[in-house]
């Protein structure tokens, strides 16, 4: 009886993470758990081309 009360728990909190991750990422926050919630100093992801990358175009050969 006392694992399946364990069991029941422990899905239970899991459960509970996995909604909380859920529901942040909707509201758009970068850092879930992190007090300041993107505000912070961290890298911003964007499709530039910085000097040191370089496109590469892939053409049919026929």
């Amino acid at each position: 009886m006392t694992n399946i009360i364990v069991s029941l728990v422990i899905i239970a909190i899991i459960a509970l993470a996995i909604v909380k991750i859920i529901s942040e990422k909707r509201k758009g926050v970068k850092c879930i758990g992190c007090a300041d919630s993107g505000k912070c100093s961290s890298p911003k992801v964007t499709n530039k081309v910085t000097k040191n990358e370089q496109r590469i175009e892939i053409i049919e050969v026929k």
